[in-house]
């Protein structure tokens, strides 16, 4: 069975480090599997001269569609309405005032609108009325002279249409007054109201909007909102850490992921000084910046740590083609130790990556692997560099070189096409976006990007920020946090960064690094003076 899944793919010329031919051909687009590697080339296969005909077949072999698919398939497709729904929702919003209601609609975010003086909004909603009457209502509150008195007594629905769809300075502009408690009453249990309190929590200048908040009832809201309610107590009634225990605990039952479940206790214990919580957090599988900080505070190791796996160094080249690794990653496998210990007599030294994540899913992530492959490509850098090399590659690929993100990042370090097109232009060098699956490549364009952001940020938490949301998000929006003085800093900061995806990105590579770190020095560095170093 492990064979049969390892070779379905014949075509050699995919091994890692081989640049695929400029001309993607539909023969070579039908005969893999449906997945967001497949997308990836489709994207690029609606990029060369094709005809209508072959951009549909091609649309019609797709895992995911997302808007890099559909302009350019638009572009393609010979069909003048998807051509033209393309371009309003690319348009500007000078631009579409012109335009039919079907267009605006298209085209006309919030976000957009925010941009247009009274007279354009009031004739864009004139036109959406008849057709698009929610959305002219929920225009209609954005462009009233007390667009607060207007929204707290519309509909949920365009309440949560405009205060979640707008943007954080008309939030604070328009928007920050205390929430009527008739209100809260009405939206409390609808679970839009969810990012409503992440919205406000995480928006320090909010002031008046999160006051509304103290003291409202959880019982139908999620573990982020419940979580969000017991900072938002600390921040502006920091005395009522009864209160704030009472949303902690709530949030604790609520929790499904385990670095949620340590996150919740650390933040218990802080509140509380109950070293019982600490006690209960160093006991954790899961190495977070939570469990080290518990572990280090009771002198106690990390006994779940693994730096390397055998793989079979017999052989010299690699046995995985990408799809070969698509098929397997959507197969129904069942892992036990006797697949485990195949799937490692058959992969090369160049595999490791793909064993080391089916040895995590095999050990439920209760044993965790640092590898540290591609050593001879960082054979020059310093152990601080080599760490961050390590804990942001280990987030963002596992180390698997030919992984594609849904947003098309590229390799092991998951290096966007804007950026490898701008940095091969630094470098002097013609590339394939095929390239960034060569490590060698990949590698040496992160390590060019990182040095940029290196020259400009000055911790290595701020880096991997930068690193995921981009250097304007952490400027704007994260180094703020961390020079606020705000209570339990820095991981008040660490949590009330409004991104999601940066925010838990963030935590996580900051593990690794000190993981690595400690792996490649002498001497013991610690969580806390990794901390100390953000303010």
């Amino acid at each position: 069975m492990i064979k049969k899944i390892f070779f379905v793919c014949s075509l050699s010329f995919f091994v890692y480090g081989d640049v695929i031919p400029s001309d993607i051909t539909l023969d070579f687009i039908k005969q893999h599997p449906r997945s967001i590697t497949k997308d990836f080339y489709i994207w690029q296969y609606l990029n060369q001269d094709i005809t209508p005909q072959e951009a549909v077949v091609a649309l019609s072999e797709i895992n995911t569609m997302n808007n890099n698919l559909f302009f350019r398939y638009a572009k393609k497709s010979g069909h003048d309405e998807t051509y033209a729904v393309a371009q309003c929702m690319q348009g500007k919003e000078k631009d579409l005032l012109d335009q039919n209601d079907h267009c605006i609609e298209a085209g006309l975010t919030y976000q957009k609108a925010l941009n247009l003086d009274f007279s354009e909004l009031n004739n864009v909603i004139d036109k959406l009325s008849l057709n698009y009457q929610f959305k002219a209502e929920a225009l209609k509150v954005i462009n009233s002279s007390l667009p607060f008195v207007r929204l707290v007594s519309a509909e949920p629905n365009i309440f949560f249409e405009v205060f979640n769809k707008t943007s954080k300075e008309f939030r604070f502009n328009k928007l920050n007054y205390r929430l009527p408690q008739g209100l809260i009453d009405k939206i409390k249990d609808d679970m839009r109201f969810n990012q409503s309190i992440k919205l406000i929590v995480t928006d320090l200048k909010l002031n008046n909007l999160q006051n509304s908040l103290i003291g409202i009832d959880d019982s139908k809201l999620n573990f982020q909102s419940s979580f969000y309610l017991a900072l938002n107590v600390l921040i502006n009634s920091e005395d009522n850490k009864e209160l704030a225990m009472n949303y902690l605990n709530n949030a604790s039952k609520k929790a499904y992921f385990k670095i949620d479940k340590d996150m919740v206790l650390l933040w218990q214990y802080f509140v509380s000084e109950d070293i019982s919580y600490i006690e209960t957090l160093a006991q954790s599988w899961d190495i977070n910046i939570y469990s080290i900080y518990a572990k280090e505070k009771l002198s106690l190791n990390i006994d779940n740590a693994l730096y390397s796996l055998e793989t079979n160094q017999d052989l010299a080249q690699p046995v995985l083609t990408q799809f070969d690794w698509v098929n397997i990653l959507q197969s129904n496998l069942k892992l036990d130790e006797n697949v485990l210990n195949d799937f490692s007599s058959k992969l090369s030294k160049y595999e490791l990556p793909h064993l080391t994540y089916l040895y995590h899913k095999f050990y439920n992530y209760k044993q965790n692997v640092y590898i540290t492959p591609y050593e001879d490509l960082l054979q020059d850098s310093t152990i601080e560099r080599k760490s961050l090399i390590y804990a942001i590659g280990r987030q963002e690929s596992g180390f698997v070189p030919t992984l594609v993100s849904t947003s098309y990042a590229l390799g092991t370090m998951q290096i966007m096409p804007f950026l490898a097109d701008s940095l091969s232009k630094e470098f002097g060098e013609n590339i394939y976006l095929e390239d960034m699956f060569k490590p060698e490549v990949n590698v040496k364009y992160a390590n060019k990007h990182l040095n940029y952001l290196e020259a400009k940020l000055t911790h290595p938490l701020y880096i991997s920020y930068a690193y995921n949301g981009g250097i304007g998000f952490t400027n704007r929006d994260v180094l703020p946090l961390f020079k606020e003085k705000l209570p339990f800093n820095p991981f008040m900061a660490m949590e009330l960064i409004a991104y999601d995806e940066s925010k838990q990105y963030g935590k996580k590579v900051l593990a690794n690094y000190y993981m690595y770190l400690n792996h490649f020095k002498n001497e013991k560095i610690s969580i806390n003076s990794l901390l100390e170093g953000l303010q």
